[in-house]
């Protein structure tokens, strides 16, 4: 099958060193040559909830758009998203597909400034060969060399 390149937004703002962790490791599982940002603390946009921690993710993957899209929804859930949850403004993990087969996807989040930094550093030719999946302990950030 034809791989496709992908962008995936990650974001958290419950247990988020937590989420992040494990939201890679299984996110690592499904995208091949997987790359993460490093990980950014943003205000929440648009509800009244805690800070998010963010990063983004590329790589391939031979997946439709549904598979990818439902297999994302999937790690969404065993984070710990629920529709209870994020009434109260908690979101164990948000996952956006920002890029799939060269098509952008929530055209307003790539107005986003940290959107536009970590996509810059996720282009950057000198770190582009430097991140990679490392899933460290704390979780505290999405890249490591």
């Amino acid at each position: 099958m034809n791989e496709k390149t992908i962008l995936i937004a990650i974001g958290t703002n419950a247990h988020r060193s937590k989420n992040m962790k494990k939201a890679r490791m299984l996110l690592d599982g499904h995208i091949k040559d997987i790359r993460f940002t490093k990980s950014m603390n943003t205000e929440a946009i648009g509800i009244h909830a805690k800070d998010f921690l963010n990063c983004l993710a590329s790589g391939t993957t031979t997946d439709s758009f549904e598979e990818v899209n439902d297999w994302l929804k999937d790690i969404e859930r065993q984070c710990g998203n629920t529709a209870e949850k994020r009434q109260e403004g908690l979101i164990e993990m948000d996952l956006d597909i920002l890029e799939y087969a060269g098509d952008r996807y929530h055209e307003k989040d790539w107005q986003r400034e940290y959107i536009v930094k970590l996509y810059k550093e996720l282009n950057n030719e000198e770190n582009s060969i430097a991140h990679r999946s490392i899933h460290a302990d704390d979780g505290s950030e999405c890249s490591a060399i």
